[in-house]
């Protein structure tokens, strides 16, 4: 990973995005995009870093990445993200509480008042309050991911 940081530091955030040993090329026109593809591609043969040609997608205009669909429109959480947050097994102690809310603050950035939301579910982890099964209202983050 380090390795990979730095070899391609010339171009991050600039137009390449990378997590582990996924890298993500963006470009806003399909001419720029060809010169960032050929620029990365140089940058890791140049320290005899290469991809697998079989596990590229070139070219798209919609990516999925660290569960995200990335498009020109923006970005929207995966449906297998939203799957498993509308899946989650029922709330019955503190610590299946702590999974669900730790699954439900990755999706804060699409939930308006987030902490307003998450303010009653979090009060019961403290000790002093006794566990109480949360209606499921308390627990649907959906509506308001606008899914």
């Amino acid at each position: 990973m380090c390795i990979i940081n730095k070899t391609l530091r010339p171009l991050l955030d600039r137009c390449v995005i990378v997590f582990i040993d996924d890298l993500l090329i963006f470009s806003r026109t399909p001419e720029e995009h060809e010169r960032d593809v050929e620029a990365v591609l140089q940058l890791l043969a140049d320290e005899s870093l290469y991809v697998k040609l079989l596990k590229c997608d070139w070219f798209q205009t919609e990516a999925r990445f660290l569960g995200l669909v990335i498009s020109e429109g923006g970005f929207r959480p995966a449906s297998e993200k939203v799957q498993g947050l509308q899946d989650f097994p029922k709330l019955t102690d503190r610590t299946s509480l702590r999974q669900f809310l730790g699954l439900g603050n990755w999706f804060r950035k699409f939930v308006r008042a987030y902490s307003q939301v998450a303010s009653p579910l979090l009060s019961l982890l403290r000790i002093s309050i006794p566990f109480v099964r949360p209606v499921p209202s308390q627990t649907d983050f959906c509506p308001q991911v606008g899914l």
